[in-house]
């Protein structure tokens, strides 16, 4: 069975074909189940699978029992009709090795090449997107903003090495490159390196974490429409995580606390922007019950409080394609826009997505020659008005064919 194909990094499909979501191949084996069916059932299409490769008593990695634990999630993902994506990290201690740049020694580094190169070798041709080296600027150098060029050199031929053996051993394969942690205008001179040291050259998309930090307007994800693109690299965007930590839970609180009504608020509008800035796959970060992040009930089955209106908001898209956003306003501040975007399916009816960050309250929108009056609110709302696109704005004129779908303008 092959998954996916570079079709799947096409950015022009309907926002219900997008969603991930991450689940962990070390549960105990009812979890991981009932998170694959979870997911299935609510509406996901992808699925974020984490390895963690272990080490032995002399601190070189080893695959224990990892071919096992691949094959197990895979058979599930057949079950349950998900596309499957795995990512890469070592259980570690994190010193630092100057003579790499890493956290890894040479012989460390040499003993994970050979265990990655045996998972390509294992399940090569079944279509499985590889989301590389899982957050380098954390996990292979604590260098979150990449000051350690040392570092950010040495994670990259890391990566370049990863995709060039992967495509060896299997050249359909896709791989995703970068998913560093934080939003791109945060790490501008990664990328820059990433593209001077030739990261982008031979890869199929550019993986994201975008997690907003509460310190920028409370965590407000507009401020994505400044500092959430990659100027000058052709090449699509992926997010397989992010989210908001929430209030009473144990696990990770770097980013900031939101109540429940906040993160649904939150993580509803930054989909539809990672939508409208190009994303072929929007993943979200998920954990077990206990968890700041988690959005499945505590046993696993079904979706939380959190997690239930986060897809009903994407499953009232169901087949539905993001033609347009609407110019509402003459403002260069992201906050003080009014957000309006037009979905339209195969039929041409059309949905009406909107809201505002700030200015609130009733506004007067021009849609297709069509005056609208729209109460905004700071959440997510979505209406069925009797419209019809534009000829050019449902079909926008091609200016380009390529491997993975067109470019319009």
């Amino acid at each position: 069975m092959v998954f996916s194909t570079k079709d799947d990094l096409n950015s022009r499909k309907p926002l219900s074909e997008k969603l991930a979501i991450s689940t962990w191949k070390y549960y105990l084996d009812w979890m991981l189940e009932n998170t694959m069916k979870t997911a299935s059932d609510s509406g996901f299409k992808y699925i974020n699978i984490g390895t963690r490769l272990g080490r032995n008593d002399d601190g070189y990695t080893i695959l224990n029992d990892e071919l096992d634990r691949i094959t197990r999630a895979l058979d599930l993902c057949k079950k349950y009709h998900l596309k499957p994506m795995i990512n890469f990290g070592v259980d570690t201690t994190p010193t630092y090795h100057s003579e790499t740049g890493s956290y890894y020694s040479y012989k460390q580094l040499k003993s994970i090449k050979k265990c990655i190169t045996i998972i390509f070798e294992n399940f090569a041709d079944e279509g499985i997107i590889w989301n590389n080296w899982n957050e380098p600027n954390v996990t292979w150098v604590n260098d979150l903003f990449g000051n350690n060029v040392a570092g950010m050199d040495s994670w990259i031929e890391m990566q370049r090495w990863i995709v060039n053996e992967n495509k060896y051993i299997d050249n359909k394969s896709i791989n995703t490159v970068s998913g560093l942690a934080n939003i791109p205008g945060q790490y501008r001179n990664i990328i820059d390196r990433e593209k001077i040291k030739g990261l982008f050259s031979n890869a199929d998309a550019i993986l994201v974490h975008d997690y907003i930090d509460q310190q920028w307007n409370k965590g407000a994800p507009e401020i994505l429409m400044q500092q959430g693109t990659f100027p000058g690299i052709r090449l699509p965007l992926a997010s397989n995580e992010f989210g908001y930590s929430r209030y009473g839970e144990t696990g990770d609180d770097w980013q900031g606390f939101w109540n429940d009504e906040d993160a649904i608020k939150l993580t509803q509008r930054e989909i539809i922007l990672q939508d409208y800035l190009g994303y072929a796959i929007i993943g979200l970060f998920c954990d077990l019950a206990v968890h700041t992040y988690h959005l499945f009930n505590e046993n696993c089955i079904g979706l939380n409080q959190v997690g239930r209106p986060i897809m009903d908001m994407v499953n009232q898209l169901s087949g539905y394609t993001l033609i347009d956003k609407v110019k509402t306003t003459d403002t260069d501040n992201y906050m003080e826009d009014l957000y309006v975007f037009v979905y339209a399916n195969d039929t041409k009816s059309v949905k009406v997505v909107y809201w505002a960050p700030k200015n609130t309250g009733s506004h007067i929108i021009n849609i297709y020659g069509a005056k609208l009056k729209l109460n905004f609110t700071d959440s997510v709302k979505i209406i069925e008005p009797d419209l019809t696109p534009n000829q050019e704005d449902y079909f926008p004129t091609i200016k380009k064919d390529t491997s993975l779908g067109t470019e319009v303008i």
